[in-house]
């Protein structure tokens, strides 16, 4: 475990910047919904642990003449002679379901851990799977993927991190400051510069509108990207107001920016590839886009991950088909369907 406490002011900034950018890149807390679509199961909790499907997990549960069964996805084998009204991907060897309108767990051989005795559950998101995320029952009861329940749900610490740089509105334009010298490697209010706006900030650079065009400067006021950029495009800070962060506040690690008729695709100053096409959402090494109503992702070289293009996508884990299944997708592409009416 990592001592915040003792570490320097510049290294424990850098340590929770990683850690913010890690937990930018796993799965927000918000309502996951598919506009115009009801589903017999918790498609928030579906989307949550997709992504352990993604790496070729062999066994995955579907929706078969009326009820979820586990399969091996390679044989079509149905394993352990059991109908489900929910079922869920395994975590770490654990599975939750759904029987007889109550919520338990099952192993991976198909016995029961957590006999279905819970009408209700919750995830506890704090965490990322792959570092211990818990699914509540109640207010006094979870299971951790260790195949206990427990009555100690512990206390986890939401980091507060400090933005690098703020502003200060001044008549008609912004003024910008920087939180750390980074040549001086210590912490100083420093004013950097006067702009018309700015757009976002990074732990690396400033993206600011500056006499009409767009560019980023670092934290001692260089320029890093040139002002030559017409538009700025990048997702919002995912829920707003957590690690004490304003609501407003916008920190875009991947982000656009557009220049004659292409939009110039960027990680902090590094730039990644250039396309006309402008992404509606920008994540850790992928890019969300839209043709004809469907949705694909660029990576960050700008090619089509995916095979074919979709109704609706979670992650690059959790897809809608065209004749609405809805499917896990592998790493290599490979459709692996979960639910179709």
């Amino acid at each position: 475990m990592v001592n915040l406490n003792r570490m320097s002011g510049p290294a424990k900034l850098t340590m929770l910047w990683i850690a913010l950018l890690l937990w930018q890149s796993s799965i927000a807390t918000a309502q996951i919904t598919i506009p115009g679509k009801t589903y017999p199961f918790n498609l928030n909790y579906l989307a949550y642990c997709s992504s352990v499907v993604q790496h070729n997990h062999l066994v995955t549960p579907v929706y078969r003449n009326g009820a979820f069964v586990y399969v091996n996805h390679k044989t079509g084998q149905t394993l352990f002679n059991k109908k489900f009204q929910e079922a869920y991907p395994f975590v770490n060897g654990y599975g939750l379901v759904k029987a007889n309108g109550l919520y338990g767990v099952i192993n991976h051989l198909g016995a029961y851990v957590v006999k279905p005795r819970f009408p209700a559950f919750h995830v506890d998101e704090r965490l990322p799977l792959d570092d211990g995320a818990r699914i509540v029952f109640r207010n006094d009861t979870a299971f951790e993927f260790d195949g206990k329940l427990t009555t100690e749900i512990p206390y986890v610490e939401n980091k507060i991190l400090i933005p690098p740089f703020y502003y200060i509105k001044r008549e008609n334009q912004e003024a910008l400051f920087s939180r750390y010298d980074s040549k001086r490697q210590k912490f100083s209010d420093k004013f950097l510069l006067l702009c018309d706006s700015v757009l976002g900030t990074t732990y690396e650079q400033a993206i600011i509108l500056k006499g009409g065009k767009i560019g980023a400067v670092d934290a001692n006021g260089e320029t890093v990207i040139p002002f030559e950029y017409a538009a700025y495009a990048a997702s919002p800070f995912p829920n707003p107001g957590i690690y004490g962060f304003p609501s407003s506040y916008n920190m875009p690690i991947y982000f656009a920016l557009f220049k004659g008729q292409e939009w110039h695709y960027y990680q902090e100053d590094q730039f990644l590839f250039k396309s006309p096409i402008k992404a509606i959402a920008y994540n850790y090494n992928y890019f969300m886009y839209e043709q004809n109503g469907l949705f694909n992702y660029f990576n960050s070289k700008g090619e089509s991950i995916l095979k074919r293009n979709y109704q609706w996508l979670y992650g690059n884990s959790l897809a809608l088909t065209t004749n609405d299944r809805l499917v896990f997708l592998l790493n290599d592409g490979t459709e692996v369907q979960y639910y179709t009416k």
